[in-house]
């Protein structure tokens, strides 16, 4: 086994581990309206696409980056609830600076609303603590997203204000020191 995919974030409650291919089927049937919404640019996953995602992240992984994804596994159960992302690489995003790391998550509909997303941002900033180039992690969150706006508060995220983003979304902007 590729040593990349023994990487481990816990708390008491959560794991963040490397995705792994025996994730596929859940994480497809994980989607719905609203992580769509938020997360896949309007498009529902499938076995196909997922399959490749994993890939990606296996190659990123290996390469250190820039791109971080982790599977959020309940520890109790071993259930798969959602993932959380980092991406390193400022460039990709509107706004950024370097050493601004974007910070992104989603949980499947049945984990919601019960503290998960906030575990594992928290969780996903231990990581970002490791990394030596980074100086804040950046939550990007649409101004209609109430969810996400709460969850920004609850890890202690600063309020950076509103950006419109070239497309004309309007986005508001949260950064907490890495270090």
């Amino acid at each position: 086994m590729d040593s990349f995919l023994n990487i481990r974030f816990m708390d008491e409650i959560i794991l963040l581990r490397p995705f792994t291919f025996e994730d596929v089927e859940r994480h497809v049937a994980g989607d719905d309206k609203e992580s769509i919404k938020w997360l896949n640019e309007g498009h529902p996953s499938t076995v196909e696409s997922t399959r490749a995602w994993i890939e990606r992240q296996h190659q990123s992984l290996r390469d250190g980056g820039p791109v971080f994804t982790f599977a959020i596994e309940r520890i109790d159960t071993h259930d798969l609830i959602g993932m959380v992302e980092t991406n390193l690489d400022f460039e990709k995003f509107e706004g950024y600076q370097a050493g601004d790391a974007n910070v992104s998550y989603a949980l499947y509909p049945e984990a919601r609303g019960q503290g998960y997303a906030t575990r594992a941002v928290n969780l996903v900033l231990q990581f970002l603590q490791t990394k030596e180039e980074i100086r804040r992690a950046v939550l990007q969150i649409d101004r209609d997203n109430v969810s996400s706006l709460g969850l920004a508060k609850r890890c202690g995220f600063e309020d950076g204000g509103s950006m419109t983003l070239k497309e004309g979304k309007v986005m508001r902007m949260f950064y907490k020191s890495c270090h």
